[in-house]
């Protein structure tokens, strides 16, 4: 279960105390409240075992060589069976939750032999080429694998060390407020000794390779739920009860039984996987160390509901930075199974007014264990309000344009001759109105909500 790791240990490095939140930051390790697994309190509310009802599938159904197929389409009357209805109420029992993974972008200046270090590395990336990596012995840094790959679009390099995977740009420095470095944190690190100490070691390595630590953000988060379910979950049970804002669905079985179960296009800002644990640690062999984490001494029926939560959608919540996500989480999970994803019966008509499984309810109530709720509420960005740095960039591309046109190589004239036409032609305008009129068109608003609060208090609105 999740728990909070206080920023421990003395002489941390003064970039990672500014960086992280010097108060409790999320981290993974014993189940909360105590170790051990989490009773099940919810009664549950038995289900009709019979009847028709109309769903709709939207799916892939795959056989057991994990080769997911084309989608389709197809509106038919779906029989809810008592195999669909599975599992029975009050059987189950939620055995752990929290972040299971999180990756984080990271801002670091590297050491003026950055050039050097880029031979070295484009040398280990060739050796590496048609191999699984190569081992490599510094004397400065740890053992650590170099693989041939890298990660799209930003990432040339690829390092793999026990407890996290490091891809490096070829940036000396970050630009256009992106990070030149990023790290994906081992699920058995996080669960193992935490986020903090995890960073820490990303920390110490990437010093020991020659570079100073500026800075670190929440790239990807997965969190997850754990729970025992006799007899385990059917497809018929998903897509008989799932209210989801995604209509993709993919879904993988062996001989006929589910074994995963995904929500979401692969490109999403946020994926579901529903998938059955048990196959997959003892797949791994890696049963006995999530027997320890669970606190339990079998596995059977061990099924994950997980979500990936992308950047584009932690950014939408606003969660920047370690506080942010320690803040917003309990705020994410609500957000994640009540208004995302969630299963209800077919009671009414509208999606939203369904009672929700008792099986979903337990689901939605982890986020007590996630911490307490602050009011964040996901915020889609404007289409038309674009960041200052759209509008500049296409700026600066047209005044080359304007530049070649003109024979001119001088930017300070070309951006002097911008200049004075733009200030020509704002004359023909009534500039100032125009400005408002796109205000409220884009949406961009500048009132001072504190202001306005106040003279609301005062009457004065």
């Amino acid at each position: 279960m999740l728990i909070l790791f206080p920023m421990s240990g003395k002489g941390i490095h003064k970039d990672i105390i500014q960086t992280i939140p010097a108060q409790p930051v999320i981290g993974f390790s014993d189940p909360l409240p105590s170790a051990g697994p989490v009773e099940s309190h919810q009664e549950g509310r038995p289900a009709e075992e019979s009847g028709d009802v109309n769903g709709s599938i939207y799916d892939c159904v795959c056989s057991s060589d994990d080769s997911p197929c084309d989608n389709t389409e197809t509106d038919m009357a779906l029989s809810v069976t008592r195999h669909a209805l599975n599992p029975e109420p009050a059987e189950w029992k939620i055995i752990n939750c929290g972040i299971d993974t999180l990756d984080v972008g990271l801002y670091v200046d590297w050491n003026d032999d950055w050039e050097e270090k880029i031979d070295i590395y484009n040398a280990r990336k060739a050796l590496a080429f048609s191999t699984d990596g190569i081992l490599i012995k510094d004397e400065h840094v740890r053992e650590h694998l170099f693989l041939p790959g890298g990660k799209p679009l930003n990432y040339r390099y690829h390092l793999q060390f026990p407890e996290y995977h490091l891809f490096i740009g070829i940036s000396q420095t970050p630009k256009n407020n992106t990070p030149n470095v990023y790290a994906s944190i081992n699920s058995e690190t996080i669960w193992s000794v935490g986020i903090i100490e995890a960073v820490k070691l990303i920390w110490w390595d990437l010093h020991s390779m020659g570079c100073e630590f500026k800075g670190l953000k929440p790239s990807r988060c997965d969190i997850c739920v754990d729970i025992h379910v006799p007899g385990g979950l059917s497809r018929d049970f998903i897509e008989s009860f799932k209210v989801s804002r995604s209509r993709k669905t993919i879904s993988f079985m062996t001989s006929g039984e589910l074994e995963t179960f995904y929500s979401g296009a692969t490109t999403a800002p946020i994926i579901l996987k529903i998938y059955n644990k048990d196959i997959e640690i003892k797949k791994k062999a890696t049963e006995q160390r999530w027997l320890d984490i669970w606190g339990i001494e079998d596995s059977t029926d061990i099924w994950r509901f997980e979500f990936e939560v992308k950047r584009v959608a932690l950014k939408q919540f606003k969660i920047n930075t370690f506080l942010d996500l320690e803040n917003k989480i309990a705020d994410l999970w609500r957000y994640l199974t009540e208004d995302w994803f969630s299963l209800r019966y077919l009671d009414n008509e509208k999606a939203e007014r369904r009672t929700i499984h008792p099986l979903w309810a337990e689901v939605q109530k982890c986020s007590e264990q996630l911490g307490q709720r602050s009011g964040a509420k996901r915020k889609y960005p404007n289409n038309h309000a674009r960041h200052l740095d759209f509008y500049i960039n296409r700026i600066a591309g047209l005044a080359t344009s304007i530049a070649a046109l003109e024979d001119k190589y001088d930017e300070e004239k070309v951006a002097s001759r911008i200049y004075y036409d733009l200030l020509f032609n704002f004359k023909k305008r009534e500039f100032s109105e125009e400005v408002k009129k796109k205000q409220i068109k884009y949406g961009v608003s500048h009132i001072d909500w504190e202001v306005l609060n106040q003279q609301i208090m005062r009457g004065k609105a």
